[in-house]
This record gives structure tokens, C-alpha cells and sequence, in this order.
């Protein structure tokens, strides 16, 4: 997972989510969801990656994290789905 330095052998693979069409590169984003046993040594490749997010099983299952939020993308409003946890907001907002 060259973005974030994860070893992929230190994760399984869950599946694969919803694929994201990304606006300002004219792109496809296909996210992949995974666990490790153990936190894993991030190594974020700064010009790929902005932040890393850790949430938390608990939190993503809960349904009074999961909102929905309106975001300005290329001049056009659309609604997009959105996690809060630890009072921090994804889905576009860094922490």
C-alpha cells in the first residue's frame, strides 16, 4: 500500500468499497477496507496523502457518527457521506 508504507502482509483484507470519482485529476479512487492485529507503521507519502484518518470499529458502526454533508466540488454542490468521530468530520474536512 505504497500510499500510506502499510506492509500489506500485516493486513487482511475485508473488501473492497464504493468507488470514488475524484474531480480536480479527473479520476478513480478505488478504496479498500482492511484490519490489522496490530497498528500498523505508517509512512504517508507526502505527496500522496494529505492525513491519515484512524477510526476507530466502533465508531464507523455507529449510527450517530454516520451524517451526510454538502460539499462545493468544481462549482457544484453535492451531497456526500460523512463520519464523525472524536469529533473530527471526514468526507472533506481535514482534522
Amino acid at each position: 500500500m505504497e500510499e500510506t508504507g502499510i506492509d500489506i502482509r500485516q493486513v487482511k483484507i475485508l473488501g473492497n468499497l464504493t468507488p470514488l470519482h475524484i474531480p480536480a485529476s479527473n479520476t478513480e479512487a478505488y478504496p479498500v477496507a482492511g484490519v490489522a492485529m496490530s497498528r500498523p507503521d505508517f509512512k504517508a507519502d507526502p505527496g500522496e496523502v494529505q492525513y491519515i484518518l484512524e477510526v476507530k470499529i466502533s465508531d464507523l458502526l455507529d449510527a450517530g457518527n454516520q451524517k451526510t454533508r454538502k460539499l462545493q466540488i468544481a462549482g457544484e454542490f453535492i451531497e456526500v457521506r460523512a463520519l464523525i468521530s472524536a469529533g473530527i468530520l471526514s468526507g472533506g474536512q481535514q482534522p
